[in-house]
């Protein structure tokens, strides 16, 4: 099993069950579905496929799931970074996995904005945060007009989802590379 066909399942057995709560915010798990099939639409259109990589440089919310989703539907490796990076530390992660596209938010963009030209592969970046439309692609937009129908690509279990970079005292950070089927044994054991 992949994390999409575990979504997609369900959603489509619990789909009116929250699945997401932050504050007053909920999101049911077809809410959370959909959201990523338009996540997962919008950058397919962008040209992201099956083993591209995505870095996310996100607060805890609701969008964080609803694009982890939409990138691991796709085939794309999720590159989930610690927001407490500092700008040398995120352009050496950068540089490690080299994501086709960021997605991120103002606080967190902000600091970046002059050091992403030196980063070729960076070929788009979505600002959750609206305040570089012009510059950036952005997060409300690609909500509004991208396609929630179901993407037609299967991941295997065996493709890689997730890399999550890791460190000790000593030593730089490390990308973990987690499989489909290891983060979904993760989440039914």
């Amino acid at each position: 099993m992949n994390l999409k066909a575990m979504l997609e399942e369900t959603a489509k057995h619990y789909g009116g069950k929250t699945a997401i709560t932050l504050g007053d915010r909920r999101l049911s798990y077809a809410e959370l579905d959909e959201a990523s099939n338009k996540i997962a639409n919008a950058l397919i259109k962008m040209g992201v496929s099956k083993g591209d990589r995505v870095a996310m440089l996100l607060s805890n919310s609701p969008e964080f799931a609803v694009i982890y989703f939409g990138i691991t539907k796709i085939g794309a490796v999720a590159i989930p970074l610690d927001t407490k990076y500092k700008v040398s530390e995120l352009a050496s992660l950068f540089g490690d996995s080299q994501p086709k596209v960021l997605v991120t938010e103002s606080p967190f963009l902000e600091p970046l904005v002059p050091i992403l030209p030196g980063f070729e592969y960076i070929e788009r970046v979505i600002d959750l945060s609206s305040r570089h439309e012009g510059r950036f692609l952005s997060y409300q937009e690609i909500m509004a007009t991208s396609s929630a129908r179901k993407v037609k690509v299967e991941p295997e279990p065996e493709d890689i989802a997730n890399i999550a970079y890791t460190s000790g005292p000593t030593f730089r950070p490390r990308g973990v590379m987690l499989s489909h089927q290891d983060l979904v044994m993760n989440a039914t054991i």
